[in-house]
């Protein structure tokens, strides 16, 4: 699982780098808590854009018992608004799984939607920020399987380096609590 992580990662990091339009490149560790019990997994993200309005995307997350990578298409009609439609393989006897994703922006404020959908289900995540200064945000965060609750995220100075958490996230579901919590570097 660690060799496939390392050369997506790489894969990703040459579709930025040797990208000539906008970009964006993170990397990033992602643990769910929950009691006593740890869930880390990798999350890679990386975008191309070709002009104002169109370009591409690819994600990937690898857990310790189910990896997803997805692959598709961005379009943004306003400087405002990022719509994307992908497709991709999951660990899974039904591999095929879909994603489509919605991105508003103004001003300091940000709404992210994400709703995917395949062979192991549906999944979905939900993140409004607010920057209340240049270095720190505050907001509400909702992920399938974790749970819904107030996130907070503080960014090193300009190292790209943003540690986040949601201290509280209640799960509806499975009528449970858990805490998120990541560390994300940005290039």
């Amino acid at each position: 699982m660690f060799r496939t992580a390392l050369f997506a990662a790489l894969l990703l990091t040459t579709l930025t780098v040797n990208a000539q339009a906008q970009q964006t490149f993170y990397i990033e560790v992602q643990n769910v808590v929950h009691k006593s019990d740890i869930t880390p997994q990798v999350d890679v993200y990386s975008t191309k854009k070709f002009n104002d309005s169109l370009g591409i995307f690819a994600w990937l997350l690898i857990g310790q018992q189910w990896s997803e990578g997805l692959v598709g298409v961005m379009y943004t009609p306003k400087n405002w608004l990022e719509l994307g439609l992908g497709y991709g393989l999951e660990h899974d006897e039904n591999p095929g799984r879909y994603v489509g994703q919605i991105v508003l922006v103004h001003g300091p404020a940000s709404l992210a939607i994400i709703g995917e959908n395949g062979g192991s289900g549906s999944w979905y995540k939900i993140e409004g920020l607010v920057d209340l200064r240049r270095n720190f945000s505050l907001g509400i965060i909702g992920q399938r399987f974790v749970g819904l609750g107030p996130e907070l995220q503080f960014e090193l100075g300009k190292t790209g380096l943003r540690i986040w958490g949601a201290p509280v996230m209640y799960d509806v579901e499975a009528r449970t609590t858990n805490t998120l919590l990541g560390l994300r570097l940005k290039y």
